[in-house]
């Protein structure tokens, strides 16, 4: 049986709740443990946004790995998420993310 990594799970969306629980804390420790593997295999969250009247609209994700991927990604006009940045996103409430995402979108951050 080959060991499956982390390009070989698709994404999922988490909840957005704002209060910390037992749960949450779970969470963070399985988080920071990923975070350590996701940086050392050079994983990235690749995503695509729209802007609708609602506001901006994730369209498409991916996980990509190294730089070059990274660079298409850019070329293609998404936003690229390195493991620090995911982990930090996913800590935020609903408000705080879509702030973040259009900050990264208009600074055209790496």
């Amino acid at each position: 049986m080959t060991k499956k990594g982390p390009l070989d799970f698709p994404l999922h969306r988490g909840s957005e709740s704002d209060s910390p629980t037992r749960e949450t804390n779970l969470t963070k420790e399985v988080l920071e443990a990923s975070r350590a593997q996701l940086e050392a295999t050079d994983i990235r969250v690749a995503v695509f946004v729209a802007e609708f009247d609602a506001g901006l609209v994730v369209t498409r994700e991916r996980l990509i790995q190294g730089e070059e991927q990274a660079r298409e990604v850019w070329e293609a006009g998404g936003l690229v998420f390195t493991a620090d940045e995911m982990f930090v996103y996913v800590q935020l409430n609903p408000n705080e993310r879509k702030l973040f995402l259009s900050l990264k979108r208009i600074g055209g951050a790496k």
